[in-house]
């Protein structure tokens, strides 16, 4: 597990806390997220069990569900799963005042585990489960929103039991908060949407908040209706709990045609950086349609449409509504022309449109526009389903960029990013992986047994041992995305054959037959990085205690920079020893102290501003 930055800001009223940067809670209305989130579950579990129950708390280990689940159910054991020690401590003395102790309640038990294992080794029963996880910022993160984990939460919930999962905003992000509803819906459970405002969400530009509740043998909605609520409860009431009730989450109705169950990660990562640009999508739509319709040659397809076989028991020819009927039939044609199933085209993001799979972005330039391609921030990319790959979270993307690469024989030899196998890693032209950094002129390259740090067009600055993380994700995406682009080419040449009488009206076949070529290249980058990165390799191991801001280059708790070794040691490293290195450094500390500001309330954020100013030099 990467080990998790936790902070806590004074506000006006209390405090905030914020775990990697995403605020956790706000003392001033952290009730409002807690009693709709777990107060509101137990409530319901006691309504339908009146014996004493079973709970079970994954994540929250900060103890306010504890909190809520302990002073509005009959709890006989509540069992808390959080992975990280250090929340744990945090809660027992920093939060205990509000947590009200809840710890420390005899009922409770604490384990430290990954919720993933535990369910997996579990063989207790809950009638209560309550998954309490930070926003999905990154592959685990998303895997906890899963049809697969949520199969395994309904293993262990007994059929009357009730599960409740924090979700996303319904506001900022509602295909996504749809697609976990239906996600939880596909494993037969029936669910409860909820949407409230948290003041402190609102305020970070999170959106209204989304809640779901769900049962396998269902919710009493009659019951439901006539809820009773304790006093003590500060925020929810009958009235606010009825707006719930009455909440209709079909008013998007476009937000729902991207919404489908969670399948694999990158599903929720690709949703959560959608942005929909429907005006400029719409346009496009009725200049491509108005072009090839008032282009088309009707009396070729009528003779196509006779040519078909089928019982039809009106002669359609003679019937006042031929033209709408071929028309509708045309229209039919050309969009399945424009957007194969398999294709991402219909939508604006990431997010699958096919029968099963996840994305695989290309990079490309702007002139090269197909069907294949849509409008992305930074630059076209062309999309591709079924492959494992991790989406930036900030919707940033990065731009089809050359590099100039000093390792090379060739120095005059120049390289293009083409594939993003993940946030990090993207393959080249000639099937090497780079690691740009930021939108700065330098870059990683991985070989296959190390990492090299270099200034673009420039010379080698450092070299690293190769990380865990990184390797994995090329062991286990490499093999997949081939076997996915190898479908796709397929795939695409059944679509050009299939579509080849539009050509005339729809695009350039030049365009297409490039773009297939392309496809057919990127191929032979898939099989040359595969065979580099396939066999077993000893990557680094390194201190839990360390945060890597770059590969190769990680902060101790002391606040000193510290880089890794090839022999797989870590040393701090000493200002005026390599002038790259000075420059390079400046840099990454710049964009954490002016730009991305994760650091900010850390205990050694002054020793990170002495150390800015010492490069500076």
């Amino acid at each position: 597990m990467v080990k998790q930055i936790i902070s806590i800001q004074d506000v006006a009223k209390g405090k905030r806390c914020y775990i990697n940067g995403t605020i956790q809670f706000d003392s001033t209305d952290e009730g409002i997220y807690h009693e709709f989130l777990a107060a509101l579950a137990a409530i319901i579990a006691n309504l339908k069990k009146t014996a004493p129950i079973n709970a079970l708390i994954l994540g929250g280990g900060d103890g306010f569900c504890a909190r809520e689940i302990l002073a509005y159910s009959k709890v006989k054991k509540l069992c808390i799963v959080d992975y990280d020690p250090e929340v744990l401590d945090i809660a027992r003395t920093h939060f205990s005042s509000w947590n009200k102790n809840s710890l420390f309640d005899p009922r409770v038990s604490v384990i430290i585990d990954d919720a993933k294992m535990f369910l997996k080794k579990s063989a207790d029963l809950f009638d209560l489960i309550v998954a309490d996880f930070t926003f999905p910022e990154d592959f685990a993160g998303a895997e906890l929103f899963t049809k697969d984990f949520f199969l395994s939460v309904k293993k262990v919930l007994e059929k009357s039991g009730v599960f409740a999962t924090n979700a996303v905003s319904p506001e900022k992000t509602p295909w996504a908060f749809r697609s976990i509803i239906k996600t939880l819906k596909s494993i037969e459970m029936d669910v409860l949407p909820i949407e409230i405002d948290i003041p402190s969400f609102k305020e970070s530009n999170y959106g209204s908040w989304g809640f779901v509740l769900g049962s396998p043998t269902g919710l009493p909605t009659k019951r439901l209706k006539n809820l009773t609520f304790p006093s003590q409860l500060r925020y929810l009431n009958q009235q606010s709990f009825n707006k719930i009730l009455k909440k209709n989450f079909k008013e998007n109705i476009l937000s729902a045609s991207f919404a489908r169950p969670i399948i694999y990660p990158a599903d929720i990562l690709s949703m959560l950086s959608l942005e929909l640009n429907i005006k400029n999508n719409y346009y496009e739509w009725i200049r491509r349609l108005s072009l090839i319709v008032s282009q088309f040659d009707w009396k070729s397809f009528f003779q196509e449409i006779e040519k078909i076989h089928i019982d039809i028991p009106l002669n359609l020819k003679e019937q006042r509504y031929e033209k709408l009927i071929y028309s509708f039939l045309l229209l039919l044609t050309i969009l399945n022309s424009l957007n194969p199933d398999y294709a991402f085209s219909k939508g604006f993001s990431g997010h699958r449109t096919g029968n099963s799979g996840d994305s695989l972005a290309f990079f490309s330039d702007s002139k090269n526009t197909t069907p294949f391609r849509f409008k992305a921030v930074g630059g076209d990319i062309l999309n591709s389903q079924l492959s494992k790959s991790l989406w930036s979270m900030s919707g940033v993307w990065a731009i089809s960029r050359t590099i100039h690469d000093p390792t090379e024989a060739d120095k005059n030899q120049n390289e293009t990013l083409k594939v993003s196998l993940s946030d990090e890693l993207h393959l080249s032209s000639n099937g090497n992986i780079f690691i740009p950094v930021w939108n700065l002129d330098y870059f990683y390259k991985l070989t296959e047994d190390k990492i090299i740090l270099f200034k673009n067009a420039g010379e080698v600055i450092a070299e690293f041992p190769l990380e865990n993380e990184m390797i994995a994700t090329l062991q286990k995406t490499l093999p997949l995305q081939k076997e996915v682009l190898r479908k796709a080419i397929s795939q695409y040449e059944q679509w050009i054959n299939w579509t080849f009488p539009l050509y005339k009206t729809l695009l350039s076949n030049s365009r297409v037959s490039n773009e297939f070529i392309e496809l057919k290249k990127i191929m032979e980058t898939f099989i040359k990085s595969e065979a580099t990165f396939s066999k077993v390799i000893t990557p680094a191991k390194l201190s839990g205690d360390l945060i890597r801001l770059v590969p190769g280059v990680y902060l101790s708790p002391a606040g000193d920079i510290q880089l890794t070794q090839l022999d797989q040691k870590t040393l701090n490293y000493t200002i005026n020893t390599n002038p790259e290195m000075d420059k390079f450094l400046h840099k990454v500390l710049h964009h954490y102290i002016h730009i991305d500001k994760k650091f900010n309330q850390e205990r050694f954020y002054s020793k990170l501003i002495d150390q800015y100013e010492l490069l500076k030099i």
